[in-house]
């Protein structure tokens, strides 16, 4: 599958879920991307969509998503990014917000979010909203 690195669009990597193979592909646009990566400090993030479903994997976790499936960020000078199934807890990121980008005011009329630069908050908008859940690179 292809995966495109968060918030960089012309950053793509080959991705082979059932064996966590990731290698960097030398394409600079293509059709359709299957989900996105995001690379820090100690971890390695990727949210992607099989013919299986929508999965999120932190490291060498794999988590199914399902509509049980929900999210919180706790924000601070670390984030926590915290992925629950019904009401356990399954998965926990820590991780440090990008350090250019303060809080976004809300406004109804900004074609930028805050989403667009906090890869957590993406995954967290995402999990909270059942039609995105459904959707989210799928090719429909």
């Amino acid at each position: 599958m292809i995966l495109q690195e968060f918030a960089r669009y012309h950053s793509h990597y080959f991705f082979d879920p059932d064996d966590a193979i990731l290698a960097p592909l030398k394409i600079s646009n293509p059709r359709a991307i299957d989900g996105l990566i995001f690379m820090g400090p100690g971890s390695a993030v990727v949210f992607y969509r099989t013919t299986r479903g929508l999965f999120l994997r932190l490291n060498r976790r794999e988590l199914q998503i399902s509509d049980a499936t929900s999210a919180d960020v706790i924000r601070g000078e670390t984030n926590t990014l915290i992925v629950y199934e019904h009401v356990y807890e399954r998965l926990r990121w820590n991780y440090t917000p990008p350090a250019w980008i303060a809080p976004l005011i809300p406004n109804d009329n900004a074609s930028l979010d805050e989403e667009h630069f906090d890869f957590g908050v993406f995954i967290y908008n995402v999990l909270s909203n059942k039609q995105r859940k459904r959707l989210v690179f799928s090719r429909k």
